[in-house]
């Protein structure tokens, strides 16, 4: 490390391999081996003041990493030549954080400040290009967006600042998920900030304190009406 500190850290699903970006100007994302410590690559010029985030791909064969302000640049890195396949600027605004699909190299998301985008790496006339669609929030407040995960059948449900989530079918709200459809309580009291999937289940933590387990299928059968506001309820909670 050269630098001013540590912008992120993503370990390869190999667990063979553990990428640091860094901080600083002209900041580095240095790859090492687990768990000799050898630095195994050294991954340049992909934003120019610090790093927000950076993740491997479900292959294990690339690299998303995410420049943090003043650029906001989405890179996709083919890490072991170390080699860009494209970039391009996430967003106008903060950007938080920055993932691949769990199924497929070619599926990215972003979200942060009032916004969540969906990308794909797509074939065009002029080559590889980075496509990014915006989420329309539709009749549903703007949020900053922490935490997301794709479903299965290509569905991705996303946090809210309010402790909501929001399922999201292409870049429009299919539904709002909610405790209680009538009174629209949250599902958390503060800010959804990650979400995982495990086993069947998706696992919420606010900054309530609160992390909470919800069933796959409530979220994926959740089909909003004219109210978009759809109740679910957590199977297990627990208060850190």
């Amino acid at each position: 490390m050269d630098t001013n500190g540590v912008g992120s850290i993503a370990v390869h699903n190999t667990r063979k391999y553990f990428a640091v970006a860094e901080k600083g100007i002209n900041p580095n994302i240095y790859v090492y081996e687990w768990p000799t410590m050898r630095l195994y690559r050294i991954l340049r010029k992909g934003t120019d003041l610090k790093y927000a985030h950076c993740e491997f791909s479900p292959s294990g064969t690339k690299l998303a990493s995410l420049g943090g302000d003043p650029d906001f640049t989405l890179t996709v890195w083919d890490w072991v030549n170390e080699r860009v396949i494209l970039k391009c600027k996430a967003f106008g605004q903060d950007v938080f954080r920055c993932s691949f699909s769990p199924f497929s190299d070619d599926v990215l998301f972003t979200g942060g400040s009032g916004h969540i985008k969906f990308w794909k790496m797509a074939k065009t006339f002029t080559g590889l290009k980075l496509q990014g669609e915006i989420g329309k929030y539709g009749a549903l407040e703007l949020s900053d967006v922490s935490g997301f995960h794709e479903l299965p059948d290509g569905k991705v449900v996303s946090g809210t600042e309010y402790g909501t989530m929001i399922l999201w079918e292409g870049n429009l709200v299919k539904a709002h998920l909610v405790l209680d459809r009538e009174k629209k309580t949250p599902l958390h009291n503060g800010g959804i900030e990650v979400i995982l999937f495990e086993e069947d289940y998706f696992i919420t933590a606010g900054t309530d304190g609160f992390i909470k387990w919800w069933p796959l299928k409530n979220i994926d059968d959740a089909e909003g009406d004219e109210i978009a506001e759809i109740a679910i309820a957590p199977v297990k909670e627990v208060s850190i």
